[in-house]
């Protein structure tokens, strides 16, 4: 065995013996379970915070996506590219989640949750379908119009 090892085990053991000392033999065990509940209870803390955090960027992030998808579908819907069916089933669909929220109801992380994924591949799909759509004839010949010699 490594002499770092056997020499940490003395140095934690020494600095127990140091703690029980000053704070007490009798006391020493319940001082140190109230340190452990105290930690415990800041951590708890901590990951709420973050949960109420994550929660309000959820919901934000659902309606931003679903505004970009609503800006994307009618751009690809008025280049002629498929996207009324995919405006009219996502709107559904995401109003169909939210629809407590319409009337000031609290709306559950989980249907948030849903809106947001739902939004987000709604937004990448039309994405996709703009990115690789081929320009309009009279587009592409306007273009070389303009281009110059």
């Amino acid at each position: 065995m490594q002499r770092n090892t056997i020499g940490l085990v003395w140095l934690i053991g020494a600095l127990l013996a140091l703690g029980a000392y000053v704070i007490g033999p009798d006391r020493f065990l319940h001082v140190s379970f109230a340190v452990l509940l105290d930690l415990q209870a800041t951590f708890q803390a901590f990951l709420a915070g973050i949960t109420i955090k994550a929660f309000e960027l959820i919901r934000a992030l659902a309606i931003g996506l679903f505004v970009v998808f609503l800006v994307l579908g009618l751009i690809a819907a008025q280049r002629g590219l498929r996207a009324r069916a995919a405006l009219v089933t996502i709107t559904v669909l995401y109003l169909a989640l939210l629809y407590p929220a319409i009337y000031g109801d609290y709306v559950t992380g989980g249907h948030w949750m849903g809106a947001f994924v739902l939004a987000g591949v709604g937004a990448v799909v039309m994405t996709r379908r703009l990115v690789s759509a081929t320009p309009p004839q009279g587009a592409a010949r306007s273009l070389r119009r303009h281009a110059g010699p």
